[in-house]
């Protein structure tokens, strides 16, 4: 079993340095420039269906353009998306106190920046235990026909 990450990030140097890092670990990535990027939060309702996810873990940058993390997390709960709350985490170089409580009443994780990658793996190694053993994911191929814009593949 494959655990697939989508990862967020509006600077392409950060998004490709963690999805490589992920990748060269054994997972499978998506990278987004954009939360507005990614097709799969085009729509009000989480359009995977109930038996599956497109994902298992996802990281996302805090401060992104017309986006934010948290902004992103919440509207990913809103629509009822079926990733883990704990298997999100934000990756900042700073949070103000107010943006960490909200971080810890959600349930999310905190990546410091510049990244750590001894930090990073032991959050997917972490992720990657809390994956239920009988989930199925939306196949790869037929992900990448829903989310053609911008994606690092």
């Amino acid at each position: 079993m494959t655990t697939r990450f989508l990862v967020f990030d509006d600077n392409s140097h950060v998004r490709t340095m963690l999805s490589l890092f992920l990748k060269q670990q054994g997972y499978e990535v998506l990278g987004f420039d954009s939360p507005l990027s990614c097709d799969l939060l085009a729509q009000q309702s989480c359009s995977c269906p109930r038996s599956t996810a497109c994902a298992d873990a996802m990281v996302t940058a805090m401060n992104m353009p017309r986006m934010s993390g948290l902004e992103l997390i919440r509207f990913q709960q809103k629509r009822g998306c079926h990733l883990p709350i704990k298997n999100i985490a934000i990756g900042s170089s700073r949070l103000r106190e107010d943006q960490k409580d909200q971080l810890k009443t959600l349930g999310c994780s905190f990546l410091s920046k510049p990244f750590n990658f001894n930090q990073i793996l032991t959050w997917a190694k972490s992720c990657q235990a809390r994956v239920a053993p009988h989930r199925i994911l939306v196949p790869l191929e037929e992900l990448w026909k829903t989310v053609v814009k911008s994606a690092f593949h």
